[in-house]
């Protein structure tokens, strides 16, 4: 007898630098702050990246 596991990963969101999660789309073009640090970030082409 043997037990399989798999462990399926999925993106559920965004990360700052620091840890926060930011208030972006999977997938799309968007742009947001951070609350915490006010640092900008923009998703473009499945990319996030900050604007500092």
């Amino acid at each position: 007898m043997y037990t399989a596991i798999s462990v399926l990963a999925r993106q559920i969101g965004w990360m700052s630098q620091y840890g926060e999660k930011l208030d972006l789309p999977l997938n799309g073009e968007a742009k947001t702050t951070c609350p915490n640090t006010g640092i900008t970030y923009r998703l473009k082409a499945g990319q996030v990246t900050s604007e500092e």
